[in-house]
């Protein structure tokens, strides 16, 4: 093993124990495509590196080498130094990187050994490490044990997740990932992040969950999260796997739905909207408008009165209630029957209904 680098082989123990790493990488690259765990802290930021790309071009390595060196120099240098050396301080064990691997993570890793610090860097850098994941995705999806837990819209699955992976279960929560909650009105008030982030984060997932050694819970997803999309392998292997349907009361779904879809984005808007009422109105009839071709355009247009009457209700001063009756039709005339199909399609694949509590002591009882 070399002191100075990351070698492939060493890559699956890395994100296994959860590594942290130091990418130096402009901020531009970073938000392209981002590994999870990393710290960004460029060596050159984006302008800069845009002008050392120039005169590669036109003149060759050395002279970029001469300007990217004449453009981080002095206290430039110095401010730069100082974040990566009070991240690795923090971090003693984290791994650098640039792009390949190459002039700039080395770079790097010679300015903090200067000042006493040992980062060891990866050999090949981000592309190396994206490659690795994107093909542990595969192998995992095609090896690994998966339970799928499907049930209607509301009847608590992410609620479920939570709850496994506090008793100890491996949990692999593609929403949480995806930063979306998977449905046309689930869309969270932070931004989801790029495809390459995603496929980078659940590949190190997967890596870790596979290190403990036991079947994976998943949430029964759509190929798309969101604007997310989940690689074919891992779809295909949630379509193959067994199915466990979680049941809930209609009331339950009702008020699980009333607490994601209207009280939490109002606690938002009234944050930031000078109007929360007026914003989450738009909110929800935009979402609306994402399923108006399984609704139809007349059932949109009825359930579109249904929420302002409600948000005009709720802004007098009535409780979160007045949404029940809009929700409960887009239920029965939307979610349910999607759902009921996609049960039914896999009903070979069932292998345990119940409530949350009953599925949690199935699944405790499988270890």
């Amino acid at each position: 093993m070399s002191s100075e680098f990351v070698e492939r082989e060493e890559f699956r123990a890395l994100f296994a124990a959860c590594n942290s790493f130091l990418d130096v990488r402009s901020e531009g690259e970073f938000g392209e495509a981002a590994l999870p765990r990393s710290f960004n802290a460029p060596i050159l930021r984006n302008e800069e590196r845009h002008e050392v790309g120039l005169c590669y071009k036109v003149h060759g390595s050395k002279a970029a080498l001469e300007l990217g060196l004449k453009l981080v120099n002095g206290t430039v240098k110095e401010q730069r130094i100082a974040r990566w050396m009070e991240f690795l301080s923090a971090h003693p064990q984290a791994t650098l990187f640039c792009w390949r691997g190459g002039l700039r993570s080395e770079i790097a890793q010679e300015w903090v050994k200067e000042r006493g610090a040992t980062a060891r860097r990866v050999r090949g850098g981000y592309k190396a490490l994206r490659g690795f994941l994107l093909s542990e995705i595969d192998r995992i999806a095609a090896s690994s044990k998966f339970l799928v837990v499907t049930g209607r819209t509301g009847s608590g699955k992410t609620d479920l997740l939570h709850a496994l992976e506090g008793q100890g279960q491996t949990v692999l929560d593609l929403e949480k990932l995806a930063q979306h909650r998977g449905s046309s009105f689930g869309r969270l008030q932070i931004a989801q992040p790029r495809q390459a982030t995603f496929e980078n984060a659940l590949g190190a997932r997967l890596v870790e969950l596979e290190a403990r050694g036991k079947l994976i819970v998943v949430e029964d997803e759509s190929r798309l999260i969101g604007h997310m999309a989940l690689p074919d392998s891992l779809y295909q292997a949630m379509k193959d796997n067994a199915l466990i349907v979680l049941e809930e009361s209609e009331e339950g779904r009702v008020q699980r739905i009333i607490a994601e879809y209207v009280i939490d984005h109002l606690e938002h808007y009234r944050k930031s909207a000078p109007d929360p009422f007026s914003a989450l109105e738009q909110f929800l009839l935009e979402a609306l408008q994402r399923v108006i071709k399984s609704l139809g355009s007349e059932r949109t247009s009825e359930i579109a009165l249904m929420i302002s009457a409600a948000i005009k209700l709720q802004r007098a001063g009535s409780d979160s209630g007045v949404h029940s009756a809009w929700i409960l039709r887009l239920l029965k005339e939307y979610y349910d029957p999607f759902y009921d199909r996609h049960v039914e399609r896999g009903a070979a694949r069932v292998v345990f209904r119940g409530k949350a509590q009953q599925v949690i002591a199935y699944l405790l009882g499988e270890e």
